[in-house]
């Protein structure tokens, strides 16, 4: 029992402090929203008495044509500049956004239409630039700008009038809430005491149905890990049989990340270019396997796939020349697979099949055929050798 009536306290003592915390931040809010009340009227002003100013400098200018106004007029349009961009930053409401936006875009449009007429004044238009600042468009923009300029005003008062109302209202609210609170409180200290010992029996049976719930949780448990032992085994072997199929493919097996570097390498990779396994992971392919001349372009090829994601040699069955450890090149066939892992990394798997007899086979047969022809096409052995000669 000791222990609910302390917990009832710390509740009470809770929703104590949580008031008065409440209580202040309310006296903080009002006094922000009558400083913010304030402001508006103030900088309200501030935003007519400047657009006024930019009207009149405009329009003595050209009425008199002296150039002092349109310096006047330039120090105040900054000003104007920055107290719309101060609006906008503190209209947290639609229609006082939509007001904002008006004045800024009719206070652009009035800003080209005196700059406009400035020009007019600079060359001696006076009568043009008086035209441009008494014309239609002109006062069509003024009328624009003053309108957003009073619908923001009265749009900010209202809405201020409104948070102010519903701070009050919040005042209220707290004080039913407090003592509806002190009343809870006593009635929960009173069902307490009279609901102890049925509280205690719902917590043994809860504790008896969460017991019986964990072990269901540690038998599936169970179950599950040897399921994932099942799979992690089954994994293992699916790479090992893909491992025993590379390693005994009668094509070299090389792979590559995007940096160029030998990730794995093959059997018949040490036979064909002889190097060892454990010499060539690691190395960059370009410097194992590829003839100096063709360097280059294979770097340049590998920069165009990691911006692009495209390779004119990727999927296809080409030829090329590789080289061997001791230097030698020798022709071969080659497909690339770009391969995205687990990880979401590229890598690079290429087959290299070496066709050095397959080419010599076919110089032979080419040679065979060339000796034929010639014998055939000749009436002397003499001018069959001939023939052979020149091809």
């Amino acid at each position: 029992p000791l222990r609910f009536f302390a917990v009832a306290m710390l509740a009470a003592t809770g929703v104590v402090i949580w008031l008065s915390w409440a209580s202040f931040h309310l006296y903080s809010s009002l006094k922000i929203l009558i400083e913010k009340s304030f402001f508006y009227e103030q900088f309200s002003g501030t935003v007519v008495y400047l657009d006024e100013a930019l009207t009149m400098s405009a329009r003595m200018a050209a009425v008199t044509g002296n150039l002092d106004w349109e310096k006047r007029y330039r120090s105040f349009e900054k000003e104007l500049d920055q107290a719309v961009q101060r609006f906008r930053q503190f209209s947290t409401d639609l229609s006082e956004a939509k007001a904002v936006e008006q004045m800024n875009e009719a206070n652009l449009t009035l800003v080209v239409l005196e700059n406009e007429a400035f020009e007019y004044v600079h060359q001696q238009q006076l009568a043009e630039a008086q035209k441009v600042l008494l014309s239609e468009e002109y006062e069509k923009q003024k009328k624009i700008y003053a309108d957003a300029t009073a619908a923001f005003h009265e749009t900010s008062k209202i809405r201020l009038r409104l948070q102010v109302k519903a701070q009050e209202q919040k005042v209220f609210l707290y004080i039913f809430i407090a003592v509806l609170t002190i009343f809870i409180m006593i009635m929960s200290w009173l069902l307490v005491l009279q609901n102890l010992r049925r509280w205690q029996y719902v917590l043994a049976e809860q504790n008896r149905q969460l017991e019986h719930r964990a072990n269901e949780l540690r038998e599936l448990n169970r179950t599950l890990d040897g399921k994932v032992m099942e799979r992690t085994a089954e994994l293992q072997r699916s790479e090992e049989r893909s491992r025993m199929i590379i390693e005994t493919a009668f094509d070299a097996f090389v792979a590559m990340d995007l940096k160029g570097t030998i990730l794995d390498w093959n059997r018949q990779a040490k036979i064909s270019f002889g190097w060892t396994r454990e010499e060539a992971l690691g190395r960059k392919v370009a410097d194992t396997i590829i003839p100096p001349r063709f360097r280059e372009m294979h770097k340049k090829g590998l920069e165009r796939y990691l911006a692009t994601g495209e390779g004119p040699v990727l999927d296809k069955r080409i030829e090329i020349e590789a080289m061997h450890r001791n230097g030698h090149e020798f022709p071969a066939e080659m497909t690339i697979r770009p391969l995205r892992g687990q990880n979401g990394v590229y890598q690079f798997n290429a087959f290299v099949h070496d066709i050095t007899e397959r080419k010599k086979m076919g110089q032979r047969q080419n040679a065979e055929h060339v000796i034929v022809k010639a014998l055939a096409e000749s009436v002397t052995i003499d001018e069959a050798i001939q023939k052979i000669l020149q091809v």
